[in-house]
């Protein structure tokens, strides 16, 4: 599970958030959320359009939500209103670093509880 406060300041205005993330249950979602910001960037910088604008940020909303929750996803885009530029250079190297390798530690981990699970059905079987 990731836990993490964020101390967020920035002209006069302060946000203090809390989120927990249980990685494991979520790793195809993250890893889907996250490769679709990257084709939203990507599209972005080719585009360099509106539409391509909003669809990067609909892209980061998603990851901030299943990552954050909601409410607290909602106040951390609030906080920095239109200025995503920041936001993205203030939230997005912590699920870089921090929440990113979490998820593929679980990833590994499920792979192997999984594996486990299948050879001792495997074993049963063998035995019936």
């Amino acid at each position: 599970m990731v836990h993490k406060t964020l101390n967020l300041r920035r002209g006069g205005a302060a946000l203090r958030v809390a989120f927990s993330f249980d990685e494991a249950a979520h790793v195809e979602e993250f890893n889907s959320c996250m490769a679709n910001c990257v084709k939203m960037e990507r599209l972005l910088k080719e585009k360099r359009t509106v539409a391509a604008a909003e669809l990067y940020g609909k892209a980061i909303e998603a990851l901030y939500t299943l990552v954050m929750g909601e409410d607290t996803a909602k106040a951390v885009i609030q906080y920095f209103g239109d200025d995503m530029l920041e936001m993205v250079s203030t939230i997005n190297p912590i699920m870089v670093k921090e929440v990113y390798p979490a998820v593929q530690r679980a990833s590994v981990r499920n792979r192997e509880k999984a594996r486990r699970k299948f050879l001792k059905e495997q074993k049963k079987r063998l035995r019936a």
